[in-house]
């Protein structure tokens, strides 16, 4: 008799254990998501990007330096983004010059990760940026298929909705 009543126990005291781990691991879980869903950095609103060609496969786009101008919108770690090339060299680029970029993206803790299209005058270039934020801006590289190119990039808030 005293052996059921010890099964018993054991059970109940497994049973209890496996409710508390579950317990923890879902609490766990939903902290997990919170923070996902709702970075620390709000990108939303106008931004400047810069980069700086540091090797390419096309020696006159060696140390060049772009500057773009986009909008961005925020939903919880996602984000996208639309905008313009503005200047090349320091000298503000006209008419087709202007070519449209379209940006896609995640941010996670400081870092943002984001894979960007933009609509050359002769031909459509695919690529990324790698930011780490500090301060309201962001430092990290870019490589781009228009003519292999890589090198450092910058990202500067215009009108951010928040850091």
């Amino acid at each position: 008799m005293n052996e059921g009543k010890e099964r018993t126990l054991n059970w109940s005291a497994i049973v209890g254990a496996l409710v508390t781990v579950i317990t923890l691991v879902s609490g766990a879980l939903a902290i997990k998501q919170y923070y996902l869903s709702n970075p620390r950095h709000d990108i939303t609103g106008s931004w400047t990007i810069e980069t700086h060609t540091v090797d390419t496969s096309y020696s006159h786009f060696k140390d060049m330096d772009l500057t773009y101008t986009v909008q961005f919108i925020q939903d919880g770690s996602n984000f996208r983004g639309t905008g313009e090339k503005t200047t090349e060299n320091g000298r503000e680029v006209m008419g087709k010059a202007h070519t449209p970029i379209k940006i896609i993206g995640t941010i996670k803790g400081d870092s943002i990760d984001a894979s960007f299209t933009e609509d050359g005058t002769e031909r459509e270039s695919h690529g990324e940026f790698h930011w780490k934020l500090k301060d309201g801006a962001g430092a990290g590289t870019f490589m781009s298929t228009a003519a292999n190119s890589s090198g450092s990039s910058s990202l500067t808030a215009y009108n951010a909705g928040g850091s």
